[in-house]
């Protein structure tokens, strides 16, 4: 204990990045020093841009529905050898009462979760690596005339800043801020963790039905929605991307490839990063009503922003039954479902198909996670009923 206390700092940083969450949160006890430098927010960031350097992504994913008398848990995989990992209990204070949690998107080692039965307004920042968690504050809206929320989780680098967005749509008339579009009010909110509080965003008209009720993908430090774009008394609708910018906190359509074939919602399969770049899945068996077969196509856009920029990577045909696509690897990978709801993994260069022998629950979220010391300087608040 005397030797390592004789260190300089700058070697005993270099030796305690290198271990485990867990280990650190125990090595907090030993000394009044280390636990003030583990607790440093610089700390946290070095050793989060240490694993990411190192790649020790891990694929998350949590059901939504937990019937057993067990903790709810984020089941991991390997990144790279998609071997099963030890999973990570979720803080019990979030599991009041046995609420089920659903997951709103994960970045630099924190969970955004919010419970099922108050989706979008009951919100945490969760790190299971050491059973942190943080929880945002009400923003003052109604939550009784809410009818459908829509959220996005990311961290802005520009501003170090974590950052929730929330599309609600109700009945807001006599608030001035709001978006009146297709006989419904949006409400847009936007969370800073820094600040800890909410601010109105105001938005003009929102042409987009948006189809999932979690952003999809964080890229060019963008959030993006798959939505549908359309006149609902022309009842003429085509599928398009939604971004939400926080550069300039504001909302951006994305127009899909114009070779892809894409014009239904459930042609635009897919949304994920690829080889850094905004990457689309796109499936469409059928042509004006003719079977045409079952090839995938995977497009990436170039130059974000630029509509024309859309290039086709691979097409993709599978034998097997798929229910869905989960996520783009780093290693020219897709990660599918298929039907039977096991994963399994398709290698875009050599065309190869390997099962990951994990049966995927119903209604699951998937997401890379990278273990961290995010949210170590804050105290777990007691949970308000």
């Amino acid at each position: 204990m005397a030797l390592l206390s004789e260190l300089p700092l700058a070697i005993l940083t270099t030796i305690l990045i290198l271990l485990p969450p867990d280990v650190l949160m125990k090595l907090m006890t030993v000394c009044k020093s280390w636990k003030e430098m583990i607790e440093n927010p610089i700390f946290a960031k070095q050793y989060w841009k240490m694993a990411a350097s190192r790649g020790e992504d891990h694929i998350m994913f949590l059901s939504r529905y937990h019937p057993g008398p067990d903790q709810q848990s984020f089941s991991l995989l390997n990144g790279r050898t998609f071997e099963i990992d030890s999973p990570l209990t979720i803080p019990p204070a979030l599991q009041r009462w046995k609420k089920n949690l659903r997951a709103v998107g994960s970045c630099r080692g924190v969970v955004c979760v919010s419970e099922l039965t108050s989706f979008g307004f009951n919100l945490y920042l969760c790190n299971p690596s050491i059973w942190k968690y943080w929880t945002l504050p009400p923003s003052g809206i109604n939550v009784s005339l809410a009818k459908t929320v829509f959220l996005g989780f990311a961290y802005h680098s520009q501003e170090s800043d974590f950052k929730v967005v929330r599309l609600t749509y109700g009945v807001f008339r006599n608030d001035f801020r709001c978006s009146r579009t297709h006989g419904h009010d949006i409400k847009v909110e936007l969370y800073s963790f820094v600040n800890n509080s909410w601010k109105d965003i105001e938005v003009g008209f929102f042409p987009w039905y948006i189809s999932t009720p979690t952003s999809e993908v964080f890229v060019a430090e963008s959030l993006h929605w798959k939505v549908l774009f359309g006149d609902n008394q022309m009842q003429t609708f085509r599928a398009k991307i939604l971004a939400f910018d926080f550069r300039h906190e504001s909302f951006r359509e994305i127009s899909v490839p114009s070779d892809s074939g894409i014009s239904r919602l459930c042609d635009l399969e897919f949304l994920g990063v690829f080889r850094g770049l905004l990457g689309v899945l796109s499936y469409c068996p059928y042509n004006e009503g003719v079977y045409v077969g079952e090839n995938r196509d995977l497009w990436v856009m170039n130059e974000y922003g630029n509509p024309d920029s859309w290039i086709k990577l691979y097409t993709i045909t599978l034998d097997i039954g798929v229910e869905r696509p989960l996520m783009f690897t780093e290693a020219e990978e897709i990660i599918f479902l298929d039907i039977g709801r096991y994963a399994f993994v398709w290698n875009l260069v050599t065309r190869n198909i390997a099962y990951l022998g994990v049966r995927v629950p119903s209604e699951s979220d998937f997401f890379v996670f990278t273990k961290s010391m995010t949210l170590v300087d804050k105290t777990n608040e007691p949970i308000q009923v």
